[in-house]
């Protein structure tokens, strides 16, 4: 299979890195964003970055350390599969974790998830969207484990066993509802609700091309949009002008002080910082002609509240 065939297979259903964002724990992606990809009217883009390029060639050594870990075998590397009841229900497995090297032979314990991070650990324990992924993978394939081996900054790996208990087989079932309901829109052409997800901003700025010779007349769904709109951000800016009344309150009542303290613990302080800011336009009067080379220039289509006569 190519590249260009395994990313047309995975826009055909959804992927263990699909299901975070669906249930809102993806910082990268929304149920809207994840739509218009899946529909084809966004284009994902296709080239890996240089971390899931190194973070790919890794693999290979993160077997050898689960081997190393667990006694156990990581075979079957990036395997494609769905699930029989729910064709849409897809992962592209890093592995299976057997007991034994031989593929044909070996008992199949679980699903092998590799990642690697950038920081020096998880305080908290297995950041809740890569539960996600790997709670889809065994739901996808039936399996009751799920092996995570995870290198960490200063190379320290670190594998994390996540059985299908009671809570994962819940989060499933959620996962599995949720999925189909969102699959259910893609091929029916429905888009789900937009939320406040910044991939949704980009997503509909990137589907929806502007053209100056349309206008489109308001409804009483459109009406009602500007009117809470319009509602919000009043109670924006009240709640920012409070903030600001507030703050300098508490300035007032610093005084002097460097900090405000309740029985020994400081409750606020109010303190001096330095900040270091390039001056653009002092770099922009004195070198205009640099200034111009180092300057990009970008259409973005901003959204406006207009107010009416009379009102």
């Amino acid at each position: 299979m190519t590249t260009d065939d395994w990313h047309e297979w995975r826009r055909g259903g959804i992927g263990g890195s699909d299901i975070a964002a669906l249930v809102g724990l993806s910082r990268y992606a929304s149920p809207t964003s994840l739509y218009y990809e899946k529909t084809g009217l966004l284009a994902r883009d296709h080239e890996d970055t240089e971390r899931q390029r190194i973070g790919r060639r890794m693999e290979g050594l993160l077997a050898e350390e689960f081997r190393d870990r667990t006694g156990l075998y990581c075979v079957g590397a990036q395997t494609l599969w769905a699930n029989p009841d729910y064709a849409f229900a897809r992962c592209t497995l890093d592995g299976f974790a057997t007991e034994t090297p031989d593929v044909d032979d070996a008992a199949v314990l679980g699903t092998v998830q590799f990642k690697t991070d950038g920081r020096f650990g998880w305080p908290d324990g297995v950041p809740p969207n890569i539960r996600a992924q790997c709670v889809w993978e065994m739901g996808v394939t039936g399996l009751s484990n799920s092996w995570l081996v995870v290198m960490f900054a200063g190379f320290r790996i670190q594998v994390y066993e996540i059985p299908f208990d009671a809570d994962a087989a819940n989060d499933w079932l959620f996962m599995l509802s949720t999925a189909t309901e969102f699959w259910d829109r893609v091929t029916t052409g429905d888009p789900p609700p937009p939320d406040d997800h910044e991939a949704t901003t980009r997503a509909l700025e990137a589907v929806h091309e502007p053209d100056p010779t349309l206008e489109r007349d308001a409804d009483d769904t459109t009406r009602d949009l500007v009117d809470r709109l319009r509602a919000a951000k009043a109670n924006t800016k009240a709640a920012k002008a409070t903030e600001d009344a507030l703050s300098n309150e508490l300035r007032a009542a610093i005084g002097d002080a460097y900090d405000l303290v309740d029985d020994g613990r400081v409750i606020a302080s109010w303190r001096p910082q330095t900040a270091r800011r390039f001056d653009v336009e002092a770099f922009r009067t004195n070198y205009p002609d640099l200034a111009d080379v180092y300057t990009n220039e970008t259409d973005t289509r901003v959204l406006r509240l207009h107010t009416q006569k009379g009102k």
